[in-house]
């Protein structure tokens, strides 16, 4: 990527009426304009370019035959937000907004600054729409929507300033639903082919959670299916795109040169089948537990890690981990994955137990008491019990041993024996 030319420039914007106070930051591809601050717009100006970069992977447009820079506004928050979009669209907006004019240079992706993670999404969403209508100012709308959900996942990392590719699988639940529907002969079916390709705004929105869910999907299959010539539907669909063209000639143009040759009974049929074979976080874990009570313990590692890189902060995976290389003896891994497990959110009582079962293993006997003392005191019920009996096997093996160490943690050699009687009823 070529060197970012800094041109901090302290301007007055003044469009419709309004009027604000922003810094300015042009990039290789881009024109950032940041009410935020000019660090903001610099950093900004990094990450669309390398979301540009990333972009065209895909589409490979002739970056020399742009004309002019991308133009960015972001705002401090959505007030200030809603305050511009307010004098140019009637109609409240919850995300950006990619404002296009006969002047394609006045173009502009209208955005608002927050510190959570949506923030992040938005831009690889909409960014991907700015980047597809600058080239092609008319593309269909499947393809408009379809690739940025797909992308929307994707993320910046600045040590190599590159985009990495993050598989999103939001809509796969939904698009699974109304595949079943439609072989159930339910009304909440899949849109037929012929009319995603060339749905419009009004259609699309009158069914908004398929349309979106099948575009992402449409994508999805002809972007990675085994069978290559649903690939070269794609490749030729893009290479059929024309700047020239209004999205209906566009729409119109991409069937009769990518999906014409298409059995469309066939296509749905294969569609179907590829969407079922992908898994939802839910079917990963629950495959690596069936996997785990199976005792193939590397096939269900692979699936939990496959699981941790859908959605990082669940417990389940972490925790499932844990056994499976106390399993293997590797207890300062078994560790590893249960304190991650709890700092996920983990059941207290159950991951405790296992630490202090896993410490015991491993002969760190004062750990395993504490841990042990953590699950009684996070689960008194079933699990504190547990953890109660082994505190009582490891005194029988070391005598005096948890007594002593209970009464360095505070822990009143009472309290744990009425807690055992009182759960076990003896």
């Amino acid at each position: 990527m070529k060197k970012i030319t800094l041109c901090i420039i302290f301007i007055l914007l003044s469009v419709f009426a309004f009027s604000q106070d922003m810094n300015l930051i042009e990039s290789d591809y881009y024109k950032i304009y940041s009410e935020v601050s000019v660090g903001h717009a610099a950093e900004t100006a990094e990450i669309l370019d390398a979301y540009f970069e990333f972009y065209n992977q895909y589409f490979h447009f002739d970056q020399e035959s742009l004309s002019y820079k991308m133009k960015v506004k972001i705002f401090k928050d959505k007030k200030s937000f809603d305050d511009y979009i307010a004098n140019i669209i009637p109609d409240e907006k919850k995300s950006f907004v990619f404002l296009q004019y006969n002047q394609p240079d006045k173009n502009e992706l209208v955005c608002y600054y927050s510190d959570d993670a949506v923030y992040d999404k938005y831009l690889a969403h909409h960014g991907f729409m700015q980047f597809l209508k600058t080239f092609v100012p008319n593309p269909p709308l499947w393809m408009q929507k379809g690739f940025a959900v797909y992308f929307e996942e994707s993320y910046y990392v600045p040590a190599v300033k590159a985009v990495e590719y993050k598989e999103n699988l939001n809509w796969l639940y939904t698009l699974k639903k109304y595949i079943n529907n439609t072989a159930e002969g339910s009304e909440d079916s899949i849109i037929p082919f012929p009319a995603l390709l060339t749905m419009n705004v009004e259609n699309a929105n009158s069914s908004i959670d398929i349309f979106y869910a099948q575009s992402w999907g449409l994508v999805h299959f002809l972007l990675n299916s085994s069978d290559n010539a649903y690939n070269r539907i794609l490749w030729d669909s893009i290479k059929t795109l024309s700047p020239l063209n209004d999205r209906k000639n566009n729409e119109i143009s991409i069937i009769k040169n990518a999906f014409e040759w298409v059995g469309k009974n066939e296509f749905s049929t294969d569609f179907a089948a590829y969407i079922d074979r992908i898994k939802t976080f839910p079917d990963l874990v629950q495959d690596g537990i069936d996997y785990y009570a199976e005792g193939d313990l590397s096939l269900s590692e692979r699936t939990f890690i496959n699981a941790i890189s859908m959605k990082e902060d669940h417990p389940v995976p972490y925790y499932y981990l844990g056994l499976i290389y106390y399993s293997e003896r590797d207890y300062m891994m078994a560790e590893y994955y249960y304190e991650t497990a709890m700092q996920m959110g983990g059941e207290k009582g159950i991951t405790y137990y296992a630490l202090g079962v896993n410490a015991y293993a491993d002969n760190r006997y004062e750990e395993a008491v504490e841990y042990l003392v953590d699950s009684f005191r996070g689960d008194p019920g079933f699990y504190g019990a547990r953890a109660v009996s082994l505190m009582q096997q490891i005194e029988k093996e070391k005598p005096g041993f948890v007594k002593l160490h209970l009464e360095t943690l505070g822990v009143g050699e009472a309290e744990i024996e009425e807690a055992l009687r009182k759960t076990t009823g003896s």
